[in-house]
């Protein structure tokens, strides 16, 4: 299963790429992914639509940091940090919204030791070098993740904002593959000092993403 959209939350991001470096679970159709602490997002999205050619192109960074309980289909809990960093570029049709061509480089950093968490108040991120792949898509498919280098990030997130309680569940499906995000915690608005500018936040609680695909063709 690959990214398809931009619109993909990093968090699933994350999961998608930890997910498949881990055991193939033969007892469960479902790969599980799941947290239970800290987490701080922050996020850069800009879109230009171009001069009379029908087309939009939109560039985007991402930057999800954790620190708290992990757990992946076939392995033990682990106490752990992670840290993924995804960006983009996409080109899509200006009237319908539909992707036409996109770039996407993403990676993880596990348990490096580099966040440090103070309550939903602070969350600090000292430089952590994460190692990238990139999966290139056309309007139908994406390509095989390749290895493409490093990137060094690093930031600061402060709560500004009211913390106000959360509790979300999505079902989607686009008939191979169905996919179920869970979350239900707290969450405020934050500040965001570091790698990029970018609109910023801090949760605290428990996220679970889950999928299956069929081997069936249509």
């Amino acid at each position: 299963m690959y990214l398809r959209s931009l619109f993909t939350a990093p968090i699933v991001v994350a999961a998608l790429v930890l997910l498949a470096a881990a055991p193939v679970a033969a007892a469960s159709p479902w790969s599980t992914y799941g947290q239970s602490g800290t987490s701080a997002f922050v996020a850069s999205v800009e879109c230009v639509e171009g001069p009379g050619d029908g087309l939009t192109t939109c560039n985007g960074r991402f930057l999800d940091v954790f620190k708290g309980t992990i757990r992946l289909t076939g392995e033990s809990k682990v106490k752990a940090d992670q840290i993924c960093y995804f960006t983009f570029t996409e080109t899509l049709d200006s009237e319908s919204g539909e992707p036409i061509e996109s770039r996407h480089l993403s990676g993880c950093a596990l348990d490096a030791g580099t966040v440090a968490v103070s309550g939903i108040t602070t969350v600090s991120l000292a430089p952590t070098v994460v190692q990238l792949s990139r999966s290139d898509c056309d309007a139908f498919e994406c390509s095989e993740p390749v290895p493409a280098g490093a990137t060094s990030v690093s930031g600061t997130w402060t709560g500004v904002g009211p913390i106000y309680a959360e509790k979300n569940r999505s079902t989607t499906s686009d008939g191979a593959c169905v996919d179920v995000s869970l979350n239900k915690g707290e969450r405020r608005e934050a500040s965001f000092s570091g790698s990029f500018v970018g609109d910023a936040s801090i949760a605290q609680g428990s996220f679970t993403y889950r999928f299956k695909c069929s081997d069936k063709g249509g």
